[in-house]
């Protein structure tokens, strides 16, 4: 807890607030902006490219009790579609002040991350880092291949596995929101622009997956019951969840074979990266 000074940029401030459009509560107005509209005994990081515009230099110099007003306008191009453009005033009460403070790295702490000294866990962290770094650098030449690919190849596609593939991407986008903790409701809320982010992107993945197909096909590149295990025990990491229970979702879903697909292309591009020429 800060103590002695007000607050400043780079703080927490632990926050009630409320908005309101053109004399109307927020909540009331657009009731499926969820915590857009109001939240109590929230955390905001006080930073300007945190929350929302106009906010952070609201409440630099508050203290503890203060309450504060700012005029928010949402940009045109904001997430919830309702919003864009719209000017709202949101008052916050200041509930408290807290400022981060890094401990020392110790070898006590690492034991209780797991590792064993300082010397190992950053070596460990090195390592990931490296890995992270090589990994960017495999993602990037796998998307100029992919779009070498479509580029270098024409033919028609069924509307209707163009379709398909609309549904499955939102799958996608759904399945790692959950994974991130966003609630099935605030999903739902945004449903039509993950529809459109979904159908902007699905003709490409469809015939990217129909060359990727014919290549594995080609080079007998298939995903074993070992790879498919291995899958699913990363995603039910990723998801925090068990991975029957992950399993018995994906069979509801109908999206057991587009892991398996996913699998698959992950195999071939693999391949492709192997055998791909720079020019």
């Amino acid at each position: 807890a800060v103590e002695g000074r007000l607050l400043a940029m780079g703080d927490f401030a632990v926050v009630t607030y409320e908005a309101v459009v053109d004399g109307v509560p927020m909540k009331n107005k657009f009731p499926n902006v969820g915590q857009l509209a109001e939240n109590k005994s929230t955390w905001l990081l006080v930073r300007e490219d945190a929350f929302l515009p106009g906010v952070a230099a609201a409440l630099v110099g508050a203290s503890a009790g203060e309450t504060r007003e700012a005029e928010v306008t949402f940009p045109e191009d904001f997430g919830q579609e309702d919003l864009r453009g719209v000017k709202a005033r949101y008052t916050f009460q200041i509930e408290a002040i807290q400022e981060k403070h890094l401990p020392d790295l110790t070898d006590e702490m690492v034991r209780e991350l797991g590792g064993t000294s300082v010397a190992e866990f950053r070596e460990r962290v090195r390592t990931n880092l490296q890995r992270e770094k090589e990994a960017r650098a495999k993602g990037q030449k796998a998307s100029a291949i992919a779009r070498q690919l479509a580029s270098a190849v024409t033919f028609h596609l069924p509307e209707s596995t163009v379709s398909e593939e609309i549904e499955r991407t939102v799958f996608d986008i759904v399945r790692e929101n959950q994974m991130r903790g966003i609630p099935d409701e605030m999903l739902e809320e945004k449903k039509e622009e993950i529809f459109d982010a979904a159908q902007g992107s699905a003709k490409d993945k469809v015939k990217i997956r129909f060359i990727l197909g014919k290549i594995a096909d080609a080079e007998k590149i298939s995903v074993s019951q070992q790879d498919l295990a291995e899958e699913l025990t990363r995603m039910a990491i990723r998801a925090n969840m068990p991975a029957k229970k992950l399993m018995e979702r994906l069979k509801e879903n109908n999206a057991v074979d587009h892991v398996i697909e996913d699998i698959r292309n992950r195999k071939v591009m693999d391949f492709i990266l192997e055998h791909a020429v720079e020019g």
